[in-house]
């Protein structure tokens, strides 16, 4: 083998992960926009990222992000002109190997829709097809009506319920068997969101958590709406609308949608972006109809490897 896998050291790898991302990408990445692309919140360059390195020039990088401590998530990407070398597989084997010492149980990675080729090395690697994730954006100047509800329903924000665990009881009734979120593999808690917000402030603002409640009082949709980036790159997310499965033929996605952009509307700018993991074609429907267009490149399957 003639190239090196080590783990990534960000204070001399920059420029040259920049090189080859641009590469990878096919556009032009400067240090400050690799950064940024490598900035995921709790992600340690120097911890949770390798990198091949043959004499000197880096081919290949892999990745590991824990989304639950059960399940990791990992990628592998190598430069084109060192392709179908074993680069790939031996990046990924790496990061496998990581993620088993850290106690997952299982692994999961996700390909374009529309890459047959990554599909095809995602089994080749033993992985197994699991669900898909969608990005789905408007313009900025998106007019959205009110929520219509169903009799009975009603839709608050967690700062207007007073509640915060019953929107973890929403998530964990909504999301169970939507592939993707930690809550298919264990129920969170409040004390986890509550360590959340406080490890990442800015995100999971209670104004902008939303629970869905059914007629007997129980929570059966949740979203939330948080903005990302900033200035010119600013984004007004809506982040994973989910509903009970015993609820989904109700189409209440929509006003779960309505509800994050009327809030996104008085507290963000910049264009609106719904973000989903697991949802289903139907969902995908309601979306369409509100005036949101699926960003295809976006468009991933999702794949996982038990260890």
């Amino acid at each position: 083998m003639p190239y090196t896998i080590r783990l990534c050291q960000s204070a001399r790898d920059l420029p040259a992960l920049a090189e080859l991302i641009s590469a990878v990408q096919g556009a032009l990445y400067t240090v400050d926009q690799a950064r940024s692309l490598m900035a995921w919140p709790g992600h340690d360059l120097d911890r949770d990222r390798f990198v091949a390195e043959e004499e000197g020039r880096l081919v290949g990088m892999s990745m590991l992000y824990p989304s639950t401590g059960k399940r990791i998530y990992v990628n592998a990407s190598v430069h084109p002109d060192f392709r179908r070398r074993g680069v790939g597989r031996a990046l990924l084997e790496q990061v496998i190997d990581e993620a088993r010492q850290r106690g997952a149980g299982q692994v999961m990675a996700d390909f374009g829709a529309a890459n047959e080729a990554a599909r095809g090395f995602a089994v080749a690697c033993g992985f197994l097809p699991a669900g898909e994730s969608r990005f789905f954006n408007a313009p900025a100047d998106l007019a959205l009506p009110e929520p219509n509800l169903p009799e009975g329903f009603t839709l608050g924000s967690v700062a207007e319920l007073n509640d915060t665990q019953i929107f973890a009881d929403a998530c964990n009734r909504c999301y169970q068997d939507m592939w993707g979120h930690s809550e298919n593999l264990e129920p969170v808690t409040v004390a986890q969101i509550e360590q959340w917000r406080s490890k990442y402030p800015g995100i999971l603002r209670p104004a902008g958590m939303f629970v869905l409640l059914a007629p007997d009082g129980s929570p059966v949709g949740v979203t939330r709406a948080d903005r990302q980036g900033e200035g010119a790159e600013e984004l007004r997310v809506i982040d994973a609308p989910g509903v009970a499965p015993e609820y989904r033929d109700l189409g209440l996605q929509r006003a779960l949608v309505q509800a994050a952009a009327a809030w996104l509307k008085e507290n963000g700018s910049g264009p609106y972006q719904i973000q989903t993991w697991g949802d289903s074609a139907e969902a995908a429907l309601i979306y369409a109809e509100l005036g949101f267009q699926l960003d295809e490149a976006s468009h991933t399957l999702e794949f996982v490897r038990y260890l």
